[in-house]
């Protein structure tokens, strides 16, 4: 990273010093001793890959076939530098002005396909009993409405339907709602007691139906398995519908809002936008990648949607007037600060650190170090950076002693 920056140094130093090259000059001709402004004091010469070593006049290198460089007095404020014209159309410097604007806020986000927990279905015996057959294979198996999951052998049961019978047979009205009401409080379902009154029979083993179409998420029963209350038999998910849960920084918490229109891709069909809506906030932020979750719903009636799948969520958040922002690409990056260059004027730069907020789009909001109106550099903005910090360096350099 050192032999970086003194490479930059050189390059900017160097055409500083020496201008553009004359058309004329050839390999033949001898080296001349650059002219310096006379009215800029300057304090000592250096050779840029030896920057360390002071010299009291100009001249060659001791090191290398090049001339040394003047360091002037007003190039070793800290970070601050001058760079004329033509080494800044060399460098291709560009700078853009610091405005106000409306700050659009999308928010970009990473989600997963998932169960909508709110249609899961858990099956749990209300009596002791024995599992007769058993409909269903394996987790993940597609169950359609109507279906026979199971069938559960019970005496209760095999009771409840005696009942349910000879209040029939009495033509008791009173007893057989009772009956009824019996049964269904052990789960029985209505087309099931139906088909008992039809028949005027009792089923050894009763059948138990999918309520709609799904599939199997958790699967706890086998055939002949003695089972009772608190026991899971089935969980079923309803896949009409599944949830999105997307994965949003911390630092754009503040800009989500139930209610917010969204849109999703699906990573095997980029081009298709799946409009959706924030539908819940989760109170808490994951402990490990330090993230906001957000539930999105999506209609799903074909079913193309499945749990596990990767998507990519666009939340559109609303807009925020009178931002002061300015190019994403001017600024400098570290890992304890952000800063921009600053254009003084014509010929004079400042390196300034900044506070950086929210990002969008290809511009980012400043909070702080910025009025509006500076005009920061974004293009080239990395080497006068760095040849900022080398000249700083060089200014704080005291008691090198001077040679030549």
């Amino acid at each position: 990273m050192k032999l970086k920056s003194l490479s930059i140094a050189f390059f900017v130093a160097a055409l500083a010093a020496c201008g553009a090259p004359d058309e004329h000059a050839g390999h033949d001709q001898p080296t001349q001793v650059p002219e310096y402004e006379g009215e800029r004091e300057v304090l000592y010469w250096y050779d840029p890959m030896h920057p360390q070593q002071r010299f009291d006049k100009p001249g060659p290198s001791p090191f290398m076939d090049m001339q040394l460089v003047p360091r002037y007095a007003d190039e070793v404020n800290e970070g601050r530098l001058r760079v004329a014209p033509v080494v800044q159309q060399t460098m291709n410097i560009r700078s853009a002005a610091a405005e106000r604007r409306r700050m659009w806020r999308p928010i970009d986000a990473p989600a997963v396909v998932g169960y909508d927990e709110s249609k899961l279905v858990r099956l749990h015996p209300r009596v002791d009993g024995w599992i007769e057959e058993v409909g269903v294979n394996a987790v993940g198996e597609a169950v359609t409405e109507g279906q026979v999951l199971f069938t559960l052998y019970s005496p209760r049961l095999v009771t409840a339907q005696d009942e349910l019978l000879l209040a029939l047979r009495r033509d008791d009205a009173g007893a057989a709602r009772a009956a009824r009401d019996n049964l269904r409080a052990l789960g029985v379902q209505d087309t099931v007691i139906a088909e008992v009154e039809r028949t005027r029979r009792v089923q050894r083993a009763l059948p138990w139906h999918a309520d709609s179409d799904g599939v199997v998420r958790e699967l706890g029963i086998r055939r002949g398995m003695a089972v009772g209350p608190g026991d899971l038999l089935l969980e079923l998910a309803d896949l009409s519908t599944v949830w999105l849960t997307a994965e949003v920084f911390d630092r754009h918490a503040t800009w989500l809002r139930v209610g917010q229109p969204a849109e999703a891709t699906l990573s095997y069909a980029r081009e298709e936008k799946l409009e959706t809506e924030v539908a819940y906030i989760y109170p808490t932020l994951d402990d490990t990648t330090r993230t906001l979750r957000v539930r999105l719903p999506l209609a799903n009636p074909s079913g193309t949607l499945r749990p596990g799948m990767w998507a990519s969520v666009r939340i559109f958040g609303g807009a925020a007037n009178n931002v002061l922002m300015v190019p994403r690409e001017a600024l400098i990056r570290t890992g304890t600060s952000v800063r921009v260059v600053l254009r003084d004027d014509a010929e004079n730069f400042v390196v300034r650190e900044i506070t950086a907020g929210a990002e969008s789009g290809d511009w980012v909001e400043i909070r702080q170090g910025l009025a509006e109106g500076d005009e920061v550099v974004v293009s080239g903005q990395f080497l006068l950076d760095s040849e900022a910090a080398l000249r700083a360096g060089h200014g704080r350099l005291e008691g090198a002693g001077h040679q030549h």
